[in-house]
């Protein structure tokens, strides 16, 4: 008998204060106890998509600004190397703002000692121009010429295009 013991249950009768010895239900789930668990599941599920992907798009755009901040030092970086080989006592510092096309344009020109890949040893002159293009987004140009005596602009229009 006691290896069947567990196929029985023992509760009391409110009432009678009573022992009575009943079997237990049918092991299994019924069909509202599993839509419960679906629909809580299902629940569980969209949560977590939906907070993996509101998290995947933030790190896309924090990636984005960080590419962006970093292209900013690196520019930051060679105007500011730039700036400190400047020798205004021989060459003129030259700042213009012009409109073209009623676009804003403004160019700075100067001379600088800082040696570049391509003239490693003597003056470079240098121009840096601000322009808005067609989208209306700026754009930022470094001109350089090894002598400092060459006009940037009419270098720059005598070179082939390359397509």
């Amino acid at each position: 008998m006691r290896e069947f013991a567990h196929l029985f249950l023992w509760r009391a009768d409110v009432s009678t204060g009573r022992r009575i010895v009943t079997r237990p239900r049918d092991k299994g789930f019924t069909l509202l106890e599993i839509l419960l668990a679906i629909a809580l599941s299902a629940l569980l599920l969209v949560t977590v998509y939906s907070t993996y992907f509101s998290i995947a798009r933030s790190i896309d755009a924090t990636l984005g600004t960080q590419e962006l901040l970093e292209t900013g030092r690196i520019v930051l970086e060679m105007i500011k190397r730039d700036i400190r080989g400047i020798s205004g006592l021989r060459f003129p510092f030259v700042s213009t703002q012009d409109e073209i096309n009623g676009k804003l344009v403004a160019s700075v020109v100067f001379v600088t000692s800082t040696p570049s890949s391509t003239n490693p040893f003597r003056w470079n002159k240098v121009g840096y121009t601000l322009i808005q293009d067609r989208q209306g987004q700026w754009v930022f140009i470094k001109k350089a010429a090894k002598n400092p005596d060459d006009d940037l602009d009419r270098r720059a229009a005598s070179r082939p295009r390359q397509t």
